[in-house]
């Protein structure tokens, strides 16, 4: 081999291991973005399974009452999916997207959980005549998609990308089927059976919420990212 041949072996391979590189970081920023709404999305059941201990906290460091926790607890739960979905929409865009479009992008991840939750809530009362396991996954799986959809959808037009609906459908229908496929594997492991009492559909939506919303938030987080980067190139030339 030539000294010629083995520089282009050698600029091949470390063109690869770069590539290697900002695959791996951009993956590793989607799934800390994905975790914020994740984490804004399961912050519900997650006071709502320690309340007792929150509220004894407060009440020991700030004299504060259990109406007063359950308020906080509340707007806790309301303006959390504001910072985060204005996170993931900074760490998607560069930073780029500007401060108005950022701080939308939060309002709406809100409006679109609270869809989400209206789908929930309307599916809930068929629990009450029927199989309550089928009803409680049907109702999380359909909300948590719902949610998906119309949030990737949204903040897709917010940034100005043609293809929104498209991936507003395909991260919805990610984050479905892992709620779908969780709640199916969950059901076997002891105390996490829905129906079963032990607070049990609190814990299962705790963690699908966690888990869908992190798949989801990290797909959306690929396409979204991907999307305005080519915009933006091609806005440049």
């Amino acid at each position: 081999m030539s000294l010629l041949d083995a520089g282009v072996v050698v600029r091949r391979h470390s063109g690869a291991s770069t590539r290697s590189i900002a695959a791996a970081r951009r993956l590793a920023i989607a799934l800390c973005a994905g975790l914020l709404i994740g984490a804004a999305e399961c912050l519900f059941f997650l006071l709502a399974l320690n309340h007792l201990h929150i509220e004894l906290a407060l009440w020991r460091a700030f004299g504060l009452s259990s109406a007063a926790v359950g308020t906080l607890a509340i707007l806790a739960c309301v303006i959390a999916p504001v910072p985060a979905g204005s996170a993931f929409t900074w760490l998607a865009t560069g930073g780029r997207a500007g401060w108005p479009r950022v701080v939308l992008s939060g309002v709406c991840l809100l409006l679109a959980s609270l869809a989400g939750l209206v789908v929930a809530l309307g599916l809930e009362p068929l629990g009450q005549s029927g199989n309550v396991l089928l009803i409680f996954r049907m109702a999380f799986t359909v909300a948590s998609g719902v949610a998906a959809l119309l949030c990737t959808w949204e903040v897709g037009r917010l940034l100005g990308l043609d293809d929104a609906w498209r991936m507003g459908v395909l991260v919805g229908a990610v984050t479905a089927a892992t709620y779908l496929v969780y709640a199916l594997l969950i059901d076997q492991v002891p105390d996490f059976h829905v129906g079963g009492g032990n607070m049990a559909m609190p814990r299962v939506a705790l963690l699908g919420n966690l888990l869908a919303g992190t798949a989801g938030g990290a797909v959306a987080f690929l396409l979204l990212s991907g999307s305005h980067a080519r915009r933006a190139t091609l806005g440049a030339l």
